[in-house]
């Protein structure tokens, strides 16, 4: 997802309009729409510190409007080449009734927690104790969403 997509996601899930975005982060009036639709339709791109000011009036990580650039399969192994110069990957491959790939083991505790993390938000999705909005809620402020659920 491209950062204007993500802008647009977060927007929408917050029940925004373009405008009240645009002034929330301090454009004036007569063009705060124009300027988030230009974020949105990726004409123009915010710099890091309107990135800030975005997430800020979004109330969402500041991480979530930098681009990771994996969007393509190619991309995600060259990433996944470069963890495993670091982390040794494990590769193994998986048969689920007839549904066959690759299970990929990363041995880093940390990331093994964040992952258990996101695991345990999906089962809960998954098993209605909580809402669509809910899991779009912890994605968007992942990881302090995770350190607040830990705390209940």
């Amino acid at each position: 997802m491209q950062i204007g997509e993500r802008i647009k996601h977060a927007r929408t899930h917050r029940g925004m309009t373009q405008k009240e975005l645009g002034m929330a982060v301090g454009f004036d009036e007569k063009t705060a729409d124009v300027r988030i639709a230009q974020y949105e339709s990726s004409t123009r791109v915010p710099k890091a510190d309107m990135r800030n000011k975005l997430a800020e009036a979004l109330h969402i990580n500041y991480r979530y409007f930098f681009d990771s650039h994996n969007y393509a399969a190619e991309d995600i192994m060259f990433l996944l080449f470069e963890l495993d110069e670091q982390h040794q990957l494990e590769l193994s491959p998986f048969d689920n009734d007839g549904a066959t790939g690759i299970n990929i083991h990363i041995p880093y505790p940390l990331v093994d927690d964040f992952l258990a993390g996101w695991m345990k938000e999906k089962q809960a999705l998954a098993d209605g104790s909580i809402t669509k909005s809910d899991y779009t809620e912890w994605k968007l402020n992942w990881p302090r969403s995770a350190d607040d659920r830990k705390d209940k």
